[in-house]
C-alpha cells in the first residue's frame, strides 16, 4: 500500500491483508486502515492505492464511491486549560496578554474567551486580541487585552473568569497598573507639602496655598505656588545598602549614605523613609542619584513634623514633601503590585 500520512495498515485478525500480501486467483482478504488524526494536516481524498510488488506500474484503487474522504474536526469532550502570565498588570490606555494552555491529551479546547461581567474591570478593560477560537490538544493559544484610561480601580488585582464551550473555568487577575497620586494639602511647612491624596476620576481642584517657596524649591525653578507648575514621574524607593531595620522598614530605604540603586531612581520620585539623618540628607543623596523629586514616609504615626533643611538642605535642588504613615504604607502596597506614578505642585 502506497504511504498515507496520518493511516496506517493494521492485521487484527487472520481474514486482514498482510504487508506486504498475496492474492491467488479468486481469494480475498480484508485491508484494515487505521487513522490517527492528530498526524492529518489536510484533507485525504482517495486511496489507498495497492501495487505490485516491484511494479508500480500496476497499481489499484477502489472506485469513486468506495475512495477515502478523511477530514480533520476537534474531538468532542472536555478539554483542561490553564493560564500563564496571572496575575498582571496593565497600563492605562496600555495593553497586555495572558498564555492559555490546552493540557488535555485528547480533546481540542474551543472558543475561549474572557468575561469581565460582574467585575470593576467590566467597560475598563476589552479583550482585543484572541488566538484561542481552536487549541489542540498540548497547544497554547494568547488573549491579549487593552485597558481604558482609567487612572486606578484599587490597590489588588481584580478576578475575571477565561472558559471555553467546552473547558473548566479559569480565575485571571487582572490590575490598572499605573496609580496617579497627587500631593495636596492646606497645611504646607518650610515649603514642603505633607498629605497624600489618591486621585479617582481626574484632579483636585484646590490650589496650593500661599507662601514663600523654601529650601526644597531654591535652584528647581519650581514654585509650587503658581497654577499649572508641577512635576510627574514614577516612584522608586531608594537604597543606600544599609543592613538592618528601624521602625518597621529597612535602613537601607532612608537614603541616609549615597545611593546603590541610582540607575533605578534616576528620572523619578524617590520615595525615602523618615529615621536617622536629616531630611536634608536624604533629599540630596536622591538628588545626586538623579532623581526629580522626593517622598519622605514619617516613620511614625500622629503629626507630622516640621521638614528642617538641616547641613545639607542648602544644596538641594528638587522638591520634596512628606507623606504620612499611613499614605507610605498606601504608596508601598500598590508598588508591590505594579508601578505608581505620583504627581507633585499645583494642578489649577
Amino acid at each position: 500500500m502506497q504511504a498515507i500520512q496520518g493511516v496506517t495498515q493494521t492485521m487484527p485478525d487472520n481474514t486482514s491483508c498482510s504487508n506486504p500480501f498475496n492474492l491467488p486467483g479468486k481469494s480475498s482478504c480484508v485491508l484494515n486502515l487505521q487513522v490517527n488524526g492528530s498526524q492529518i494536516s489536510s484533507t485525504i481524498q482517495g486511496g489507498p492505492v495497492i501495487c505490485q510488488q516491484g511494479s508500480l506500474l500496476q497499481c489499484y484503487q477502489p472506485s469513486a464511491v468506495n475512495l477515502l474522504h478523511i477530514t480533520s474536526s476537534p474531538i468532542e469532550g472536555d478539554a483542561v486549560i490553564t493560564v500563564t502570565g496571572s496575575p498582571f498588570s496593565v497600563a492605562p490606555n496600555g495593553m497586555g496578554q495572558l498564555t492559555i494552555n490546552n493540557i488535555s491529551t485528547e480533546f481540542s479546547a474551543t472558543n475561549i474567551t474572557s468575561n469581565f461581567t460582574g467585575t470593576s474591570l467590566d467597560g475598563l478593560v476589552t479583550e482585543t486580541g484572541n488566538t484561542c477560537a481552536l487549541v489542540n490538544p498540548g497547544a497554547s493559544c494568547t488573549l491579549t487585552y487593552t485597558a481604558g484610561p482609567a487612572e486606578s480601580i484599587g490597590i489588588n488585582p481584580i478576578d475575571f473568569t477565561i472558559e471555553g464551550t467546552n473547558t473548566n473555568a479559569l480565575t485571571a487577575a487582572m490590575r490598572i497598573q499605573s496609580v496617579l497620586v497627587a500631593i495636596v494639602s492646606p497645611l504646607p511647612q518650610r515649603g514642603f507639602i505633607y498629605s497624600t491624596q489618591q486621585v479617582a476620576g481626574g484632579w483636585p481642584a484646590e490650589p496650593f496655598p500661599p507662601g514663600p517657596p523654601d529650601w526644597g524649591f531654591d535652584g528647581s525653578g519650581l514654585n509650587f505656588n503658581n497654577a499649572g507648575e508641577n512635576i510627574s514621574a514614577e516612584v522608586v524607593f531608594v537604597e543606600d545598602g544599609t543592613a538592618g531595620m528601624n521602625d518597621g522598614h529597612p535602613r537601607s530605604q532612608e537614603g541616609c549614605s549615597p545611593l546603590t540603586n541610582g540607575a533605578a531612581v534616576n528620572g523619578k520620585i524617590a520615595l525615602i523613609y523618615r529615621g536617622t539623618c536629616s531630611f536634608g540628607t536624604k533629599i540630596l543623596n536622591a538628588q545626586n542619584a538623579g532623581a526629580i523629586g522626593s517622598i519622605l514616609i514619617d516613620s511614625t504615626t500622629g503629626t507630622l513634623p516640621t521638614m528642617t533643611a538641616g547641613v545639607d538642605g542648602p544644596n538641594v535642588t528638587i522638591p520634596g514633601a512628606m507623606v504620612s504613615n499611613s499614605d507610605g504604607a498606601s504608596i508601598a502596597a500598590l508598588l508591590g503590585v505594579g508601578s505608581v506614578t505620583m504627581l507633585m505642585g499645583n494642578v489649577t
